[in-house]
């Protein structure tokens, strides 16, 4: 339980430090009149991350070491989820050489028997595909019959704000950029377009063919998409109990671990690796390989790296903290984003990360400073 618990506090560290920058770094159990700390250093909040992780692989099990995990561990800490977590930690700290070594020596004895691949890019999303050989760590999520208020309950929340406003029971919110549909025909990439995007017309057939002809109409509509990796059919979700969507919420998979590993072995001048691995993503895709050309200058291959990942990981959660890690935020984001009032301001230098909210420097009496 202290494993897990240590894991539960580095990931959820690496959340605010890659969100906030440097946070107020809490180590130890606080009492109602603690004192209050102002920011560390990224660097500080950092290596408690690496020695949290470092102290729950110590004592955490394996997936295969757990008799009946489906039934009695899944969605659990597992040492898989901690030697993955790792390797996304190392990456945005730039420690290459580190993010091998575990992938190297950690995870890749793991392969396939512990994480393979899975087949076919949709089934990962599908509810049958919950803790599928590829997951390594999923939040379980099921429809309470109990527990089904806004604030109470134990299902997946993302998928009532992400389905079509009006016409479903979801708000509409977070709808995917006509962008992410043009860079996938740009590659391609059916395979993964079709299992990441659904149109306004999709989704109202998938209603119709459900539940008749005469169903409210979409509103609120601002791009033409939906996540489908949230999306749940008519027969798939619950209609009463909003707040209680069955599907999982999917936190790592073996194909980020790649692409991790991938971009490691081309920052330290092993593109042929990284380019072994990054075909290894594609071929699932069904997309022909990136050359295999170690004379290539790495830069485009790192380039091909970052856009498999927008591709592969697309509307998971990464593509914000992908582009500013590597300061591209200017150049990618360069048509801005829309401020509170309602106009569009272009992405500026120090925007990488966010301002601690007011509420917690109320609270903090002036200690922490934006």
């Amino acid at each position: 339980m202290i494993g897990e618990a240590k894991f539960i506090r580095a990931y959820s560290y690496f959340e605010l430090v890659k969100t906030f920058g440097g946070v107020p770094l809490y180590t130890d159990v606080l009492g109602l009149d603690h004192d209050r700390l102002g920011r560390s250093t990224p660097e500080q909040v950092y290596a408690v991350i690496e020695k949290d992780l470092q102290d729950a692989a110590e004592v955490l099990p394996l997936k295969s070491e757990i008799p009946n995990y489906e039934k009695t561990y899944a969605g659990r800490i597992t040492l898989g989820a901690v030697y993955a977590m790792q390797t996304r930690v190392f990456l945005y700290e730039k420690k290459y050489n580190e993010l091998k070594k575990v992938f190297e020596e950690k995870i890749l004895p793991l392969i396939p028997q512990e994480y393979d691949l899975m087949p076919n890019y949709a089934d990962i999303f599908k509810l049958s595909g919950e803790h599928c050989i590829e997951s390594i760590l999923e939040v379980n999520m099921y429809n309470s019959t109990t527990q089904s208020s806004w604030n109470v309950n134990n299902g997946n929340r993302h998928v009532l704000m992400s389905m079509p406003r009006n016409m479903t029971i979801g708000f509409g919110c977070a709808q995917p950029p006509q962008a992410l549909a043009d860079a996938y025909d740009a590659a391609g990439d059916t395979e993964r377009k079709t299992a990441t995007l659904l149109s306004h017309d999709e989704a109202i057939a998938i209603e119709k063919a459900a539940k008749g002809e005469d169903i409210p109409a979409i509103t609120d509509d601002r791009t033409g998409w939906y996540n489908r990796k949230l999306y749940l059919g008519p027969d798939e979700r619950e209609e009463n109990r909003g707040n209680n969507q069955p599907t999982n919420l999917r936190l790592i998979r073996l194909a980020e671990v790649y692409l991790n590993y991938a971009e490691a072995c081309c920052k330290t001048d092993d593109p042929t690796t990284a380019t072994e691995y990054l075909n290894k993503i594609r071929n699932r895709a069904h997309l022909q390989d990136y050359p295999n050309n170690p004379g290539d200058d790495n830069l485009d291959l790192f380039e091909a790296i970052m856009q498999e990942r927008h591709l592969e990981l697309a509307m998971e959660g990464f593509r914000f903290f992908d582009v500013v890690r590597v300061g591209w935020g200017e150049q990618v984001f360069k048509e801005g984003f829309k401020s509170a009032v309602g106009n569009y301001q272009p992405f500026k230098a120090g925007a990488e990360v966010m301002p601690i909210p007011p509420i917690e420097l109320d609270i903090s009496n002036g200690v922490i400073k934006n």
